[in-house]
Formats: structure tokens, C-alpha cells, sequence
């Protein structure tokens, strides 16, 4: 009985279209691990993106960075590489803002499939409004930074997807 569930399952699996399978993440360390190990966290704002490889199914994308603030160390980034993937969380968008802790240094940022170093913090950073409200979780990781715990719920909030893709070689 169970040899006949195992090749229906394998049946199943060989006939299912390729984006019925669900992709892996792949394991990378979490948001509070990266802080803690960081020698630079920083606000950046992506101000251009691009294919690297002009070939079809091309996932490498290089753009440009414009530091907003430092939160910690003294980055010198201007650039940052990726491999845009469909699967993976990272999905990065020009004009956006993005909180990252790293180790790295240079003038190259390079961010990972499923990289969780990066949060976005798009309305936090453009909140005007005064504290304690305005900026809440630049705050929150201004403190963990200092030692204090960063609270789970945070992360999860500032790890949404963004599904923005780069353009098409064509374009």
C-alpha cells in the first residue's frame, strides 16, 4: 500500500506545472541575527535598478544606492547587486527606502536570494510626524542596536514582499 501512495506522489509531483511546486527559501540568517553581527546599519534608498545580463531569464540586477542614514559604523555604499528571483522574499523597487545590517563593506552592497539583512522602511522614513509615533521602527532598531530586544512582530511587519521586478531585456 505504501509503495503505491509513494509512486502516486511521485506521479503527482512529475506532472504538476512548474509553478505549482513551491520554491525552498534558502537559509539565511534572520533580521535580529544580521544586526547583531553588523559592523554597519544603515537607511538606504534605491534611486536606480537594472538588468546586469541583457539575456533572456536574466535574474542578475546592479542599482544604485543613495545612503540616507547611519544607524551604526560608516558605510561607504554606492551600488548594490542582487539575483531577482520569484521565489526568495527580496523583492527591491527604485524610490524605495530599505533599513540593512551587515558586515559588508566597500562601495558594492551585495544582498542574497531570501536576504533578510534588508527591511523595508518606506513610511517610516517618510512619516513627519514627531516621536513617539513618528520613525517608530528606525527607533525600535536604534534600540536593538543598543542592546535592547527587537520585538518579533516588528520584523515580520517590515518583511513584507515587495513584488516589483526589474524590466524585461527588451526594454
Amino acid at each position: 500500500m505504501r509503495i503505491f501512495q509513494l509512486m502516486l506522489a511521485l506521479i503527482a509531483v512529475s506532472l504538476a506545472p512548474r509553478g505549482a511546486i513551491a520554491c525552498m527559501e534558502p537559509e539565511v540568517p534572520t533580521f535580529n541575527q544580521s544586526l547583531k553581527a553588523a559592523s554597519s546599519v544603515f537607511i538606504f534608498r534605491i534611486t536606480s535598478i537594472g538588468l546586469t545580463d541583457l539575456s533572456k531569464g536574466s535574474s542578475s540586477l546592479a542599482g544604485q544606492i543613495e545612503l540616507v542614514e547611519t544607524l551604526k559604523g560608516e558605510p561607504t555604499f554606492k551600488y548594490f547587486t542582487h539575483h531577482a528571483f520569484s521565489c526568495g522574499r527580496l523583492n527591491l523597487q527604485v524610490g524605495r527606502y530599505y533599513i540593512v545590517a551587515t558586515t559588508q563593506d566597500g562601495s558594492v552592497l551585495n544582498l542574497v536570494r531570501g536576504d533578510k539583512s534588508a527591511l523595508d522602511v518606506t513610511y517610516d522614513v517618510l512619516d513627519s510626524r514627531p516621536p513617539p509615533r513618528g520613525r517608530y521602527y528606525t527607533r525600535m532598531i536604534q534600540r536593538a542596536i543598543k542592546g535592547e530586544p527587537l520585538d518579533n512582530d516588528l520584523i515580520r511587519e517590515l518583511s513584507a514582499s515587495i513584488y516589483a521586478f526589474p524590466p524585461s531585456p527588451s526594454e
